[in-house]
């Protein structure tokens, strides 16, 4: 079973309301960061078979998972400034 569906779990079986709440805010911070990862994942599928080379040293230089998500979090920022000029 998955964090979330574990964590839909517990909330859909708390007892108590502090209970409730405490596993809806790890519910949406759950989804959050799956969201986070899927827009990883749909910037360097585009990004890899394009002929854009502007971050291949930060990704080819990432040494660990985080330092790639690091990596592709930067390109998405600096998409989202260039989108929003």
């Amino acid at each position: 079973m998955t964090k979330l569906m574990e964590l839909i779990e517990c909330y859909r079986t708390a007892g108590c309301k502090a209970e409730h709440n405490a596993y809806k805010e790890a519910v949406v911070a759950e989804v959050e960061r799956l969201k986070k990862d899927a827009a990883r994942y749909r910037w360097l599928r585009e990004y890899l078979p394009s002929d854009d080379t502007s971050c291949d040293e930060a990704i080819v230089a990432a040494l660990t998972p985080e330092e790639l998500d690091a990596a592709i979090d930067a390109a998405l920022e600096n998409t989202n400034e260039d989108q929003s000029i």
